[in-house]
């Protein structure tokens, strides 16, 4: 998917202010194999702070493999974009007991 076709409607301006972030975003999920992004938590919401992390979660494409440093570099790359904290999780790393509601109000801010 081109950064121009990401539906950034009803989504935090923070995540979107600038079309460059747009781009770095479908840039690093081409890079890794990510075929979805989402947000969710406070920035979701709507209700972040100043100091609020960004929630993520992302999906690899079917059969990939990545190792704790790939996920280390992709958060640091997301950290680098969005100048704040990021909390990046694969759904296997939910846990159990919220999964279920976070995958229902994560806000996709990246599919192929």
């Amino acid at each position: 998917m081109q950064a121009e076709n990401i539906k950034t409607t009803k989504l935090p301006p923070l995540l979107f202010k600038q079309k460059k972030n747009r781009e770095s975003i479908a840039k690093i999920c081409q890079e890794h194999d990510i075929v979805q992004m989402a947000i969710f938590g406070s920035v979701a919401r709507g209700n972040q702070t100043s100091k609020s992390d960004i929630d993520i979660l992302i999906t690899f494409r079917k059969g990939t493999t990545k190792t704790l440093f790939d996920l280390v570099t992709i958060e640091n790359q997301l950290k680098k974009v969005f100048k704040r904290k990021i909390d990046l999780v694969t759904p296997d790393g939910l846990s159990p007991l919220l999964k279920k509601e976070i995958l229902s109000k994560a806000r996709i801010i990246y599919a192929e």
